[in-house]
């Protein structure tokens, strides 16, 4: 697995955290094997990845409030969400926390965790809250937490407006593009989308047709305004394939979206009305 997730291939489902973990401790009690040695740097930002790919309005379970983990499939399938697997993502942080409790991506996760408002309390949950737990273990505020989540080996982006329930959040992951809004995941395609989406943190702008039909100059076009000083994600290219950026009063250069079609633009100045062109480098040019 360590090599295939050095080159940035998702061989990690999100609901397989908490099975990952297990096998974590099990080694490390054991045998005394870190098997995260294998992939450092995967599972140095692991435990951040985990926190940002979270809807941002708990659920109402009947056994209390609890987070839903994005899926791919939550934004389109119909009936209630899995509980189930949203216990096993709490119990996944858990085990993270116990498993390297002096990690400073671990103390953001136990000061996320020390909310008593999202307590496992069903039967389900509470043996894990009881077992893994650890009232006494200090933690860090997620607040201080960049609302932007970006790894650019295996294209997946998490990105929210605020740290409250109320938040919008954007997220590339699995295949899939969600934007969750009031309370609901769409499932979004990048040539239906006309205008850039603006979450405060971040602008991201889909690539494609406008109105059903592509520019005759087979570039894409987007105007904004950034108020402050964020990153400009392009989403909806073509994976793998070198671009010409070309933003308004700035020198053109040549960058190259990821495995999951995204590319971060440079420094995009802010305060002013800015155009963006986007043009696919030809294969036999470059």
């Amino acid at each position: 697995m360590a090599p295939a997730l050095a080159a940035g291939s998702a061989v990690v489902p999100r609901e397989d955290a908490y099975a990952l973990m297990e096998l974590f401790h099990a080694l490390a009690d054991s045998a005394r094997l870190d098997l995260r040695e294998s992939a450092a740097a995967y599972f140095a930002r692991f435990p951040i990845e985990h926190l940002m790919s979270y809807y941002p309005a708990p659920y109402p379970a009947p056994a209390g409030d609890i987070y839903l983990g994005a899926t791919a499939g939550i934004a389109t399938r119909g009936g209630e969400p899995d509980l189930a697997q949203a216990v096993l993502s709490r119990a996944a942080e858990l085990a993270m926390v116990a498993f390297d409790p002096n990690a400073p991506t671990t103390q953001v996760l136990q000061g996320w965790l020390t909310h008593d408002r999202y307590q496992l309390r069903s039967p389900l949950g509470a043996p894990y809250e009881f077992l893994w737990a650890n009232p006494y273990q200090p933690g860090l505020s997620y607040y201080q937490v960049p609302l932007v989540y970006y790894d650019a080996r295996s294209g997946r982006l998490f990105v929210r407006s605020s740290w409250e329930d109320d938040a919008e959040w954007f997220g590339v992951f699995a295949g899939t593009m969600q934007w969750f809004r009031a309370g609901r995941a769409t499932a979004l395609a990048a040539n239906s989308v006309a205008e850039p989406l603006l979450l405060g943190s971040a602008a991201i702008c889909f690539a494609g047709p406008r109105g059903g039909e592509r520019h005759q100059s087979a570039k894409d076009f987007w105007q904004l305004t950034l108020e402050d000083a964020q990153p400009v994600f392009v989403t909806g290219l073509e994976p793998r394939r070198a671009y010409l950026v070309e933003v308004d009063d700035e020198e053109m250069y040549e960058a190259e979206s990821d495995r999951a079609g995204t590319l971060q633009l440079d420094d995009v100045p802010n305060g002013r009305l800015e155009g963006i062109r986007l043009r696919a480098v030809a294969e036999g040019l470059r």
